[in-house]
């Protein structure tokens, strides 16, 4: 029996999303300001659909003074089930700090948004008889 693969803590994965966005600095096709998510968790509604707990990460620039970049980072549970009638947490975002704060640090902040979405995201799975979404 081979390794059981087990997933990065959530501190990992957004530290991964700030440094893609500080590679992509000064790229051709870079952007100051986006939003992006990376699931971190998923559960299974009663009928069989996904409900995921999401890192999200929003870069910014902030214009007053020295235009300094910024990021803010936090949490979300979704349901991608179809005829869901709750299909989100809502968003629950950290202030914003500068982009070359330590990042450890600044994941460790969204620990508590996170801890929030995954608690929703669970009893939501408990209750919630969405179907699996498989096509238009």
């Amino acid at each position: 029996m081979g390794p059981i693969a087990v997933p990065p803590p959530a501190t990992d994965v957004i530290t991964d999303l700030i440094d893609e966005h500080v590679r992509q600095l000064g790229g051709r096709f870079h952007s100051e300001y986006y939003q992006t998510h990376e699931p971190v968790g998923r559960h299974t509604t009663l009928g069989g659909a996904t409900v995921e707990t999401r890192v999200l990460a929003r870069f910014q620039r902030h214009h007053s003074g020295e235009r300094q970049r910024l990021v803010t980072v936090g949490a979300e549970a979704r349901c991608l089930g179809h005829g869901c009638t709750e299909p989100s947490s809502g968003e629950t975002l950290t202030d914003p700090v500068p982009l070359d704060t330590n990042r450890h640090e600044v994941a460790e902040s969204a620990l508590p948004h996170i801890e929030t979405a995954t608690r929703w995201a669970q009893a939501h799975a408990e209750r919630c008889r969405a179907q699996t979404y498989t096509s238009r």
